[in-house]
């Protein structure tokens, strides 16, 4: 549902969404199409290995090994201060293992094997968000999104995972949709993440490692390469800013420098001229 929304928003090309673009370049589907169809194919074929193979065995060996234990009744329904706590543990524990098995991935002795295959994807869109390698699927986004509700168990209800996995999926498509929406609510948690953050992992190749938060990037210093990059942007946006009044006062300083130059010239051939006549 996620991809739909986005693909909608990517096909309308209305303004309110296009000034959130992140990038300049053309998206994938129009700088070459017939790669684009190809890569395609081959994203959806690797989507439905995910979510039609891997997911459902792997539900089938949790409960073969006797489960999450999630409670189910609707006596026990949970309240709201319930589940936006446990949603904030999802979170954390979450990012945390998505942080190290990320970084894990990047290794050069691992990285061309397995995660390679998501980095294909150097513009982000948002169908690229769980195209993966399946070794990755498992390893970098279930056993990190499942590992809060598996050490909670029977603490948590049904109806809070399904809560859960809606705002992960929402956020994995967010940060993959190539736009930074201001008014994006995952833009409220603090040391929050964004789309520009995941993008330039996706453009650089390095660095930004978290999912819904920057501490573990700031703590192992895995983020300064994006920094370092954000303040050369910033200094070249306000040198193309002041580029044009600073271009005016050079024009004006060197008129008025030629007109300096000018004059004294003036004053001085006429000097040279009063002294010639004062020799004859």
């Amino acid at each position: 549902i996620c991809n739909v929304v986005v693909y909608v928003i990517y096909k309308v090309k209305l303004p309110f969404f296009e000034r959130y673009r992140i990038s300049e370049k053309a998206w994938p589907w129009e700088s070459n199409p017939e790669v684009w169809s190809r890569h395609f194919k081959k994203t959806l074929k690797m989507l439905a290995l995910a979510h039609f193979v891997i997911v459902p065995l792997v539900t089938l060996a949790e409960l073969k090994s006797g489960g999450m234990k999630m409670r189910l009744d609707l006596e026990s329904f949970p309240s709201a201060g319930e589940v936006f706590g446990q949603i904030i543990f999802f979170m954390l524990c979450e990012d945390f293992f998505f942080y190290w098995g990320h970084r894990l991935l990047h290794h050069p002795r691992i990285y061309g094997y397995i995660h390679k295959i998501h980095h294909e994807y150097n513009i982000t869109v948002s169908i690229a968000a769980e195209y993966a390698h399946p070794l990755e699927f498992l390893i970098g986004n279930i056993l990190p999104t499942n590992s809060g509700p598996k050490i909670l168990g029977s603490k948590v209800h049904f109806a809070t995972y399904c809560i859960w996995i809606i705002i992960r999926l929402m956020e994995t498509a967010d940060g993959h949709c190539g736009y930074e929406f201001s008014w994006s609510p995952y833009r409220l948690l603090p040391l929050s993440g964004s789309s520009i953050y995941h993008n330039f992992h996706h453009s650089h190749n390095v660095g930004n490692y978290g999912s819904f938060f920057t501490l573990w990037d700031t703590i192992c210093g895995t983020n300064r390469h994006y920094f370092k990059y954000l303040a050369n942007r910033e200094k070249k946006q306000i040198a193309a800013q002041l580029a044009p009044e600073y271009n005016k006062v050079a024009k004006k300083i060197n008129e008025e420098t030629n007109a300096i130059i000018a004059k004294e010239r003036e004053k001085s051939l006429e000097k040279e001229i009063l002294e010639t006549k004062k020799d004859l």
